[in-house]
């Protein structure tokens, strides 16, 4: 393996763990939304 490909597979690794780790949030942020209007009884 070369330099050149080592350091490509890394940055998409990388960018994919990015985007993975912003869906994640994001549901999460949902997902208290959600909790608390079924607590608060809204839904």
């Amino acid at each position: 393996m070369t330099e050149e490909n080592k350091d490509d597979y890394e940055y998409s690794h990388t960018k994919f763990f990015n985007v993975f780790f912003h869906v994640g949030v994001a549901f999460n942020i949902l997902l208290v939304i959600w909790m608390i209007l079924v607590y608060t009884g809204i839904l």
